[in-house]
C-alpha cells in the first residue's frame, strides 16, 4: 500500500518494539515497595480500630499517615540506591526504544532512519528472538539440567536483551528527541520518489555508531551459534545418558564431572 507503514518490512524489529512496549524495569522493586507501604499504612489502621475505645480516632489517622510517609521516604531512598551506571543505561535505551515506538506509530520510522541501520537493527532482534527460542527448548528447561547451565542460561537470556539495548545506543545521535506525526506534503514526496524512483533523503547515520551496531549483531549470532552446539550435543548426551538405562545414572553423574572439570579448566586458562 502506498500510505501504510513500511516499517513493517522490519517485522523483528517492529515485534520487539511492541513486545518491550509495556516493560517496567522497576516493576519487582515496584511490587516489593507496595507490600511494604501497605503493611506499614495498614497495621497501625487495623491496631486503631481494634482498640477505638481507647485509641482516638484522629491518632489513628495521624500514626497511620505518619507510618505511610516514613516507607514512602525510604521507598524513594531505596529507589534513588538504584541509579546506577548500568541500570541509566538500560533506562536510556528503553527511552530510545520508546521514540522508535513513536516514529512507528506516526509512520516515520521509515523515512527518519536509513534502510542500512533499519536492516541490521532488524537482524539483531531476529537473532534476539531465535536465541531465546533455543533458550525456551525442553533442553533447556528440563528439570535435570546442571546447575552451570541454569546459570549460563540466565546470562545468556540477559545477554540478548542487552544486546538490543547496546544497538539502539549506538544510533543515540541520529534518533529525534521530538517526533511529529508526518505532514501530507511528506506523503507527497514519498509518492513521488516512489512514482520516479528516486532515493529517499540521505540520513548521516555515524560510521562509527553503525560499526558498532555490527559488532553486536555480529557477536550476538555468534553466541546464538554456540548456544545452537551445545544443544544439539546436549540432547545427544542426554539420550544416550538416560537414567532408565543400565548405568544411565552413573553416565549422567559422569557427564556432570567432565562439565564441571571442563569450566574450572577454562576458569584457570582465563586467570
Amino acid at each position: 500500500m502506498l500510505f501504510g507503514n513500511k516499517a513493517e518490512q522490519y517485522p523483528h524489529l517492529v515485534g520487539y518494539l511492541r513486545e518491550t512496549e509495556n516493560l517496567d524495569l522497576f516493576k519487582d522493586f515496584h511490587q516489593q515497595w507496595s507490600r511494604i507501604i501497605l503493611a506499614c499504612v495498614g497495621v497501625p489502621f487495623l491496631i486503631g480500630l481494634a482498640f477505638h475505645n481507647s485509641i482516638p480516632l484522629i491518632l489513628t489517622l495521624i500514626v497511620t499517615a505518619l507510618c505511610g510517609g516514613v516507607a514512602g521516604f525510604f521507598m524513594q531512598q531505596k529507589k534513588a540506591e538504584l541509579y546506577t551506571p548500568e541500570l541509566e543505561s538500560r533506562l536510556e535505551a528503553q527511552r530510545l526504544f520508546g521514540t522508535l515506538r513513536k516514529m512507528l506509530t506516526f509512520h516515520r520510522l521509515h523515512r527518519d532512519l536509513s534502510e542500512s541501520s533499519l536492516t541490521l537493527m532488524d537482524e539483531i532482534a531476529r537473532t534476539r528472538m531465535e536465541t531465546r527460542q533455543l533458550l525456551e527448548s525442553p533442553y533447556w528447561r528440563q528439570p535435570a539440567l546442571a546447575p552451570t547451565y541454569v546459570q549460563l542460561r540466565e546470562q545468556a537470556l540477559t545477554a540478548c536483551d542487552q544486546a538490543m539495548n547496546d544497538a539502539v545506543m549506538q544510533f543515540k545521535m541520529v534518533i529525534p528527541t521530538h517526533v511529529e506525526s508526518r505532514r501530507p506534503g511528506d506523503y507527497v514526496s514519498e509518492a513521488m520518489e516512489m512514482f520516479l524512483k528516486t532515493p529517499k533523503p540521505i540520513h548521516q547515520e555515524s560510521g562509527v555508531g553503525f560499526d558498532a551496531a555490527f559488532k553486536v549483531a555480529d557477536k550476538l549470532q555468534l553466541m546464538r551459534s554456540e548456544l545452537e552446539k551445545m544443544t544439539l550435543q546436549g540432547e545427544r548426551d542426554t539420550m544416550t545418558t538416560s537414567p532408565d538405562i543400565p548405568g544411565g545414572m552413573l553416565d549422567l553423574t559422569m557427564s556432570e564431572i567432565r562439565t564441571i572439570r571442563q569450566a574450572e579448566e577454562e576458569l584457570r586458562q582465563g586467570l
